[in-house]
């Protein structure tokens, strides 16, 4: 395909979805929904932040890359928009799953500690009875 002809399609298709006002409205809200969402103060602490960035960057890139891979389609333009949408949707999993565990950490916190604390417990009077055992 020459690459009139694939600037020509796009007009086509630029025309055919700003054509329409229910798109252009749903586009026009999708747009401010995801400026707003980025440009907010996030809930999360910096470090959380910086850990949500790293996680969404590599599991986005590694779930579309070996999907694309796996399909023979790596290297096309349906990868970079499948690559905004999968790691739009890791991004507010991620964040997600770092603002409850920032919001609740001093009860994990404790939960991890009782659960050691139990743990070692058990191990101790389980090696004070086989001792006792041995002794007799």
């Amino acid at each position: 395909m020459t690459k009139e002809m694939k600037h020509f399609l796009w007009v086509i298709f630029i025309f055919a979805v700003f054509s329409s006002p229910k798109l252009v409205d749903k586009f026009k809200s999708f747009l401010v929904w995801y400026i707003t969402i980025n440009f907010e103060e996030s809930p999360l602490s910096v470090t959380g932040q910086i850990l949500c960035r790293v996680l969404s960057f590599a599991i986005s890139y590694c779930a579309v890359g070996a999907l694309f891979h796996w399909m023979g389609w790596f290297n096309s333009t349906a990868m970079r928009i499948a690559y905004f949408v999968i790691s739009l949707l890791v991004t507010m999993v991620v964040s997600y799953i770092i603002m409850i565990f920032e919001q609740h950490m001093v009860l994990i916190c404790c939960l991890m500690m009782g659960t050691m604390v139990a743990t070692l417990a058990t191990i101790l009077v389980y090696r004070h009875r086989s001792k006792e055992k041995a002794e007799q």
